[in-house]
């Protein structure tokens, strides 16, 4: 039943295209940033499935070393949509009136699929030295950067048992997740926030225990999809068009996922695209870890958005005055929803 409310939705949504000007012969063209991870997938299969163009838009994808490096050119309409991460970075730059919005899911801490996970040596682990969160407390943990969402993960899961991030004495080493897991094996850092699939790698090894940050944290926000201002004033529809595509690719993503793992129907369709389009090349390792976590209707976690903000604040790393509604803008999902109707789990 899904499906056929979705091929119908289509249906219409070409015709809105047609006589928006968004047709077959003049699709609009859109170019997104995407660092080509895992959680990028919906970029990929909407456009390797034809979503996109049947939305009539022509979609360039555009490579960035990191989600940071996008913020300036799709402020500068440069770009028009980019997969990044909410950081306080993220909220400076919209403090400082660069034209933005986030608009939709992109990466969610989905309870059971232990997408993100805190790492502990395990040699703390096996000797007592580490029986749980409040252990954290005057450790050296690994973390991507200042002020994102690695960092306001730790602080949720001190704040579980009790603790406070800003009086734990955490000692802060700011590391990519491979180099985290290196420094958890040479022991230069004791715990690390790593996502998958190095978490599984690590574990496989028997270097490191793995906590599931779904387990502390559930449903943190840990990547985004934004728009640039002038997408969303300068073609409303191409946008609305965009979000359509980008949630049917975000369905199919999910009916692949059964028990935490990429097990279901069309898995294997779905881990070809992601060894074609990202570093990892062994269909296995996708199998086996935990995937990206995705809402089907590519909606926000607002209240762990709001939590975190709330947090970079506390750490002084908020520059000026910007609230969770100055940056949000839930319009573009809601109006896809409509369009395609709820989402239904064939699981």
């Amino acid at each position: 039943m899904r499906r056929t409310l979705a091929a119908a939705a289509v249906l219409l949504l070409a015709a809105g295209c047609a006589g928006s000007g968004g047709g077959a012969d003049a699709p609009t063209p859109v170019r997104v940033g995407a660092t080509f991870g895992g959680s990028d997938i919906a970029f990929f299969l909407a456009q390797e499935r034809g979503y996109f163009a049947e939305a009539g838009l022509d979609v360039e994808l555009v490579k960035f070393a990191s989600a940071s490096d996008m913020i300036a050119p799709l402020g500068a309409g440069q770009i028009e949509v980019a997969g990044g991460a909410p950081s306080a970075g993220l909220f400076n730059a919209l403090s400082r009136d660069v034209g933005l919005k986030i608009v939709a899911d992109k990466g969610t801490n989905v309870p059971g699929q232990g997408y993100f996970s805190l790492l502990v040596r395990r040699d703390l682990v096996d000797s007592g030295q580490y029986t749980g969160l409040g252990d954290l407390a005057g450790r050296r943990i690994g973390f991507t950067g200042a002020g994102n969402t690695t960092q306001a993960l730790v602080a949720a899961g001190l704040e579980s048992v009790g603790r406070q991030y800003g009086n734990a004495g955490i000692g802060e080493e700011f590391l990519g997740f491979a180099e985290q897991v290196t420094a958890l094996q040479n022991g230069s850092i004791e715990a690390g926030t790593v996502i998958e699939p190095f978490a599984s790698r690590a574990v496989a090894d028997g270097s490191v225990v793995a906590y599931p940050g779904d387990e502390f944290y559930p449903n943190q926000q840990v990547a985004v999809v934004m728009y640039g201002e002038s997408f969303i004033d300068d073609d409303p529809d191409a946008a609305r068009r965009f979000m359509i595509a980008y949630m049917r690719a975000a369905r199919d993503y999910n009916d692949a996922i059964v028990d935490g793992r990429l097990a279901g129907p069309g898995a294997d369709a779905i881990i070809a695209t992601l060894v074609a389009n990202t570093t990892v090349k062994d269909p296995e390792v996708h199998r086996n870890a935990g995937p990206a976590g995705l809402q089907p209707d590519v909606s926000l976690s607002l209240e762990s958005m709001e939590r975190d903000l709330a947090f970079w604040k506390s750490q002084n790393l908020i520059e000026g005055e910007i609230s969770l509604a100055d940056a949000v803008d839930t319009s573009f999902v809601d109006a896809a929803v409509g369009e395609l109707g709820p989402y239904e789990s064939p699981n």
